[in-house]
């Protein structure tokens, strides 16, 4: 082998090694704008619908979700997010009254 071949294979092997940098720091930025999202989902009762639209969307996909209705009720004690039909509340474990909220379906 001669010296400019040498230098040929360097020079691939910087650009495939810079290219697995930039892919690799292009996941971790992804995922840290999903797992944002994913905490503002969470207030919302729609942790995986924020996590899926901060990922894609960063920013925007943020507000998307903070202008989202929670997905439930508020609990009375503590205001955190509960499912319809729950009878206690998960993070405080209070009762709660009877859901007021119409049915979902058209059989029901």
């Amino acid at each position: 082998m001669d010296l400019d071949s040498l230098l040929l294979l360097r020079s691939d092997f910087n650009s495939s090694r810079a290219f697995w940098i930039f892919v690799l720091w292009l996941v971790f930025l992804l995922s840290m704008l999903g797992l944002i999202g994913l905490g503002f989902g969470n207030e919302r009762g729609r942790g995986f619908t924020g996590f899926m639209l901060g990922f894609f969307l960063g920013p925007i996909g943020w507000i998307l979700i903070l202008c989202l209705e929670p997905d439930g009720r508020r609990c009375p004690e503590c205001l955190g997010v509960v499912p319809n039909l729950a009878r206690r509340c998960r993070h405080c474990s209070s009762e709660l009254p009877p859901s007021l909220a119409p049915r979902r379906g058209w059989l029901v």
